[in-house]
């Protein structure tokens, strides 16, 4: 049986994007065999004939072989004037399982040793998702936060630091549904001061990073929100609450090499201005490359822009393991680096009653 990538209405709407941004067979056949990830002659995929119908038989093809993704990410490259491709690539690639290619999952389960069943990786991947929030300050969304137990959230303490609490709210749900729709989002209002923080570091904005000595406990960038109407207990899509994320591991490991999986609410680049500033949430996964000397700080390559800012980290088995911070101070295209601070160094520095009141007791 072929290997689905598109709802129906989503198929419908790439199959007219194609048709108006490769209006003969010889655009067409140009992206096949020129497009990253393509290769192939639309010679060796269908017979000539009326435009549609061979539009119609590059979608199976690249259902039936897993290239779904690289025909959308192709065409978008090569005509993103088109407004109807356009369109198509801005919702159908928000969202955060969308982004999740066969070949991504397979990359990702072959380190997780634990995972062998694709539903079941999914599945807490979208009990995960749910607890992901957007930091909203004076009507702006402003980061990325998650909930870290119930009527808790964390973030960082950059994104919050200048705001009077009165002025946030958290928005959850801000997600593309499976069709490219925007779910409705759920707000809800911080309710007091911060529980808990800790601040930036200056050495976080300097590059290269001073040799010694590096940012020990004191500077953590974390801020923990109280929140306001029990969003844990909100009824998602599946019946189930939303739950919180779960407690960290006693030691979770971060080392070189281990893949890293991060939720985020990307800032949107400039020609998205005309909407929201940050994207619906989105997901990206890469490799540790090093923790620091006293595990203050884990650097990575996973895609992050400013809004991701207080995102959560997680191992391939969906295990909190890290909160983003930053990125390469250099903003250079790419970064070379992004940088989160280890879980286990923040849990380290609460005290009792905030470990208790955040069930993180047990590390």
């Amino acid at each position: 049986m072929p290997y689905a990538d598109l709802t129906t209405r989503e198929r419908a709407a790439l199959h007219a994007a194609l048709v108006s941004a490769f209006y003969d067979a010889g655009r067409l056949d140009n992206l096949l065999y020129i497009g990253e990830g393509l290769g192939v002659s639309l010679d060796s995929i269908t017979a000539p004939g009326p435009l549609p119908r061979m539009v119609t038989e590059v979608i199976k093809w690249a259902e039936a072989d897993g290239k779904t993704h690289a025909l959308v990410k192709a065409a978008y490259a090569a005509v993103p004037g088109n407004a109807l491709l356009r369109g198509f690539y801005g919702t159908w690639s928000g969202s955060a399982q969308r982004q999740v290619t066969r070949d991504a999952l397979e990359k990702i389960t072959s380190s997780a040793v634990k995972f062998k069943e694709p539903g079941q990786w999914r599945d807490r991947m979208a009990r995960m998702e749910n607890c992901v929030c957007c930091i909203v300050i004076d009507g702006a969304r402003k980061g990325s936060g998650f909930l870290a137990a119930p009527g808790v959230v964390m973030t960082n303490d950059h994104v919050v630091r200048d705001a009077d609490w009165k002025s946030i709210q958290v928005e959850f749900d801000y997600q593309a549904a499976a069709d490219g729709s925007l779910t409705p989002s759920r707000y809800y209002r911080v309710s007091g001061p911060l529980i808990a923080s800790s601040p930036w570091h200056s050495v976080d904005s300097r590059h290269p990073k001073l040799p010694a000595p590096p940012p020990d406990d004191s500077a953590l960038d974390y801020a923990l929100l109280p929140i306001d109407g029990k969003p844990e207990e909100a009824p998602m899509s599946d019946g189930r609450p939303r739950d919180v994320i779960p407690p960290p591991q006693a030691e979770p490991k971060l080392m070189a090499g281990m893949p890293l999986l991060i939720l985020q609410h990307p800032k949107k680049p400039e020609r998205y201005l005309e909407g929201p500033d940050l994207h619906p949430l989105r997901f990206a996964f890469d490799v540790v490359t090093e923790v620091n000397e006293n595990a203050s700080r884990v650097r990575y390559l996973v895609n992050s822009e400013p809004g991701s800012s207080g995102s959560p980290c997680f191992d391939p088995d969906w295990n909190l393991v890290a909160l983003h911070h930053s990125g390469d101070p250099r903003k250079i295209e790419p970064a070379e680096y992004n940088e989160g601070i280890p879980i286990t160094s923040i849990r380290r520095t609460l005290q009792d009653g905030v470990r208790e009141q955040l069930g993180w007791n047990d590390g």
